[in-house]
């Protein structure tokens, strides 16, 4: 499945969360892996699913309107998703260590995508 980039953020240059649109109706978003798993446990997700935390300045259109986002209180959100596991799509991706990515419906993030 083809991943077209929609928007960037990389503050170090090494690491990149990004949000993807794919061939369908969802979104990949790339960010850093949570693996807390006392966070993962009260963010009550459904079972197969994972979280990724990126800048909140990467979903800044839709921060008041997705509830299932989780301000972390220090300029990131956690995001809720089905974990990539594609293999085509994560040889686009390319993560780098400590990344995973979560695929959501388009319609979570449609204020981001109107605004790019």
């Amino acid at each position: 499945m083809l991943l077209r980039l929609v928007r960037r953020d990389c503050d170090d240059g090494k690491t990149c969360p990004a949000l993807y649109r794919t061939e369908g109706d969802s979104v990949v978003v790339q960010g850093w892996a949570v693996l807390d798993s006392d966070l993962l446990t009260q963010m009550a997700l459904p079972a197969g699913s994972a979280a990724v935390e990126v800048p909140s300045g990467l979903l800044a259109e839709v921060l008041g309107s997705w509830p299932a986002l989780r301000p972390t209180g220090h300029g990131t959100v956690l995001v809720p998703g089905m974990p990539v596991k594609d293999a085509e799509m994560l040889r686009q991706l390319r993560l780098p260590a400590g990344e995973r990515a979560v695929q959501v419906p388009g319609s979570h993030v449609a204020g981001v995508l109107r605004a790019c």
